[in-house]
């Protein structure tokens, strides 16, 4: 039988518990990982984007600058319309024709609202694609994503990578 010197022994030791605490890291990683990637995919309004291509983020990044200008077009008529002053009833005793004006009044600064949230909500998603594509263009990108995910605390909050 094949003697081996305790030398021998301590490093065959040394060796076997750093191969089983590189397998607990390993295995601590990867369902640290998975743990995060679960809380992505049920919290995927942190980067509601991710799931499109460059060139389909591109494509939608025009289709939105094209709706911003339209919504601030829009928003700016409405807006010139609004600040123009009422014109004066000379006849003050008619008073269905002062519920009219009130009317016309209330029905206006509907529209700018509307139009001032319609601009606000375009300006929000391009923000939000400008966002996602200036993540794209860091370098590393794809990489710094799964290295979030794997050393990420509290998966279950979901944190925005």
């Amino acid at each position: 039988m094949d003697r081996i010197s305790k030398r021998q022994r301590r490093q065959r030791g040394q060796v076997n518990w750093m191969v089983f605490l590189l397998i607990v890291l390993f295995s601590a990683g990867g369902w640290n990982y998975f743990r995060s990637y679960q809380a992505d995919l049920k919290n995927h309004r942190n980067m509601p984007f991710s799931s499109y291509s460059t060139p389909d983020l591109s494509a939608l990044q025009a289709a939105y600058n094209q709706a911003l200008e339209s919504s601030r077009s829009a928003y700016s008529e409405k807006r010139s319309a609004q600040d123009r002053p009422p014109r004066r009833n000379s006849d003050r005793s008619n008073l269905a024709d002062r519920v009219r004006a009130l009317e016309r009044s209330q029905a206006k600064a509907g529209g700018l609202r509307s139009a001032q949230a319609d601009l606000a909500q375009a300006e929000a998603r391009l923000g939000e694609i400008e966002a996602e594509i200036e993540r794209r263009s860091e370098f590393l990108a794809g990489l710094r994503v799964h290295f979030e995910r794997l050393f990420r605390r509290g998966a279950g909050n979901a944190e925005s990578p």
